[in-house]
């Protein structure tokens, strides 16, 4: 996904550059002057706007010092690894449950690694530090003896959950973006797609602003994205805490698991109903979807050099307006 979006950056006319850390920050009326540290020494960087994406320890998010609010889950701690073994086909992903808790491992695409996961029970209270022979004397504790030889590891960590979120994305001319404004437990598999949603939602919003829309356009980010990444921090820690709850389990995880993905995590059900950009329908008994919603698709559209559906209309950054015939209503969607 890393590799996609750096091409498809490139191909718009950017570089990302590497070996940069922003060390200050200082903003007024005018705009917004960044602070890094780079292999040629200290730089100066200014800009009409700043977006920090910087993840979860956001050096962007304490310059202008809007503090994550939350909580981290001590007890909920999992080790991580991306890992060689033998011992496995690559077809499945592989999951064993033990009365010590569970271990897992998924093969990743076009590689001979594996992601490896594994709860570690509430009741240590300082788990053993990482490495390739604490993960193999665990692995034949919970999935046998002699089952799965890890052969080398590329990472390994310990991760605890946080859920943790700001109160505002926006300070001034700086916004923030992912997991520097919010960060959660991986459940439902839903932080990379809301960090890409913020940023698209940001996105368009910034580009016309540029173009000379009004700036009260921008504070529509704030109000649209975070009670989203607020569904996603409540119901990724409530399927976290049901799948570490059913870890030792034997029919309970697998109930568990084959519940994480739902309507919410399909992102489907996202909406802006309540963005001051949305105006009540002028229909007395307008029915789903309202403005706001995800626009639902028509296939067999036939027109001047375009035949096609609604999604095929709507696919890219443009805006598009729909006039719908024998209707005094239409709709513009970006």
């Amino acid at each position: 996904m890393e590799k996609a979006l750096r091409d498809q950056y490139a191909t718009l006319g950017g570089q990302v550059e590497l070996g940069m850390e922003a060390v200050g920050l200082i903003q007024d009326v005018h705009g917004v002057t960044v602070t890094v540290n780079s292999p040629q020494g200290e730089e100066h960087i200014c800009a009409r706007y700043v977006v920090g994406a910087d993840g979860g320890k956001s050096n962007i998010r304490k310059f202008i010092h809007l503090p994550l609010v939350g909580e981290t889950h001590d007890h909920e701690r999992w080790y991580l690894g991306d890992v060689r073994l033998e011992g496995l086909d690559r077809d499945h992903i592989h999951i064993w449950i033990s009365s010590e808790g569970m271990v897992g491992v998924t093969p990743l695409p076009k590689s001979d690694i594996w992601q490896l996961q594994a709860t570690i029970p509430a009741d240590i209270e300082e788990p053993e530090q990482p490495s390739l022979e604490v993960y193999q004397a665990m692995f034949d504790r919970r999935a046998g003896a002699g089952r799965v030889k890890l052969r080398d590891a590329s990472w390994l960590s310990i991760y605890r959950v946080n859920v943790h979120m700001v109160e505002c994305y926006r300070n001034d001319r700086v916004f923030l973006a992912g997991d520097a404004g919010h960060v959660h437990s991986p459940a439902g598999g839903q932080g990379m797609n809301t960090e890409m949603q913020d940023a698209y939602n940001l996105g368009w919003k910034m580009a016309d602003v540029i173009r000379g829309a009004d700036t009260s356009l921008l504070d529509t980010y704030d109000e649209e994205r975070r009670p989203v990444a607020q569904a996603v921090l409540e119901d990724s820690t409530k399927k976290m805490g049901v799948v570490i709850g059913t870890a030792t389990e034997g029919g309970g995880l697998s109930q568990s698991l084959s519940t994480i993905s739902d309507d919410l995590t399909s992102g489907l059900l996202i909406s802006y109903r309540s963005s001051s950009l949305i105006r009540p329908s002028a229909l007395p008994h307008a029915t789903s979807p309202f403005p706001g919603d995800r626009a639902p698709n028509a296939t067999g559209l036939q027109g001047t050099g375009f035949a096609g559906s609604i999604f095929d209309l709507l696919r890219g950054t443009h805006w598009t307006l729909l006039a719908f015939a024998n209707c005094v209503d239409c709709i513009f969607l970006p």
